[in-house]
């Protein structure tokens, strides 16, 4: 009997056993896959940013500096620019802004200029503006075979011979214009001059109200600097000029981003002739040996001041005459740069206001810039 319920015993714990469920194999945790929501997104998920293809309205036709290498901009403005392409710390003069200065102490563009070697103290290093900015920046003109001869610091009233001699010569030219740069010659006061520029085809550009050295200003007062004049150019002429050309070529800081943000060109130059100082010898020689060592066809914009009575009387149109010669179409910025429509030139184009009492230039309005008590700027 002992025996058989043994065997019973036995028998029921093996059944017991039997129906008991396998173990499972453990897994390592994994976070569950998102579901998704009720109402799923109707873009795509976030993809690496394409600039477009083309340029907006206040991005003209530019590659912006993040698509390029990185540029150092600490030339120390306490240096004085060169006037003769020479710069370092053996001369002590630094290059004019958006130029590099070499190892060797000159000024230029080119990689050995940019690169090893480069001194940041006096200009840029590593990529050159005219490369960084191409198609908002212009030293030079692009179409070949072009010549643009441009005044600064008008209008005064030896601008209007200047446009008699332009006018016998069948030439147009650009204007970069202050509106109030010196304390007895106010843009309104000139209107006439403006309006019959502008009428004669010549291209009428900005160069601020009144002549601050901009990388040394805050941010709000570039702005004003742009649109004071702006504002005078649309009761005069109405339209605002589009091209711009910084006081004394200085362009470093938040320069070029303001003027980018207001959808203007900037305009520098490949030829300058130091006519300011008012020596007729030395603007021809001057204008003579840069126009040799880079003859025609190759394209040049040239620096002049129409408040120098030399230069509206002698000097331009002498550049005109030997530009011709040479074999040179003289034109316009905008034209040489291949933007020969108007609309290109000018924004906000419409009809000229009627002129009222609010023509007028004051004292504070310069905002304590502008000439020296000698008439230097």
């Amino acid at each position: 009997m002992r025996g058989i319920k043994l065997l019973i015993i036995a028998l029921c714990i093996f059944k017991v056993i039997d129906a008991a469920p396998a173990a499972q194999a453990v897994t390592p945790y994994t976070t569950p896959p998102e579901t998704p929501s009720e109402t799923p997104p109707e873009t795509p998920p976030e993809t690496p940013q394409t600039l477009p293809e083309t340029p907006t309205e206040t991005s003209p036709e530019t590659s912006t500096p993040s698509q390029l290498p990185p540029q150092t901009q600490n030339a120390n403005l306490n240096f004085p620019i060169s006037g003769n392409g020479t710069c370092g710390v053996a001369v002590g003069s630094r290059c004019p802004d958006g130029f590099c200065c070499s190892a060797g102490g000159s000024c230029g563009e080119a990689p050995e200029h940019c690169q090893a070697g480069c001194q940041e103290e006096y200009g840029v290093c590593g990529v050159p503006d005219s490369v960084r900015n191409v198609g908002f920046q212009f030293n030079t003109c692009t179409e070949n075979n072009t010549l643009a001869i441009t005044f600064d610091d008008g209008p005064q009233e030896i601008t209007e011979t200047l446009l008699d001699n332009l006018k016998e010569r069948n030439v147009k030219a650009t204007f970069f214009m202050n509106g109030h740069a010196f304390q007895n010659h106010c843009i309104y006061d000139y209107a006439p001059i403006v309006q019959r520029a502008f009428k004669e085809g010549h291209q009428i550009a900005s160069h601020t109200w009144s002549h601050p050295h901009l990388p040394l200003v805050s941010d709000e007062e570039i702005r004003y600097q742009l649109e004071f004049l702006e504002v005078a150019f649309k009761k005069m002429i109405g339209a605002i000029p589009t091209y711009f050309r910084p006081p004394f070529g200085e362009r470093a800081g938040s320069v070029q981003n303001i003027l980018r943000e207001k959808g203007y060109k900037m305009v520098i130059w490949d030829i300058d002739t130091n006519d300011f100082k008012g020596d007729l010898q030395l603007a021809t020689d001057l204008y003579n040996t840069q126009i040799s060592k880079s003859p025609e066809p190759n394209p040049h914009i040239i620096l002049n001041h129409d408040r120098v009575v030399i230069t509206s009387t002698t000097l331009g149109p002498f550049e005109v005459d030997d530009a011709l010669k040479r074999g040179y179409k003289v034109t316009t910025v905008g034209d040489c740069i291949g933007k020969p429509d108007k609309e290109d030139w000018y924004r906000d184009i419409g009809k000229p206001e009627k002129r009222d009492d609010t023509w007028k230039c004051t004292i504070e309005d310069m905002h304590g810039f502008g000439a020296a008590p000698d008439g230097t700027l």
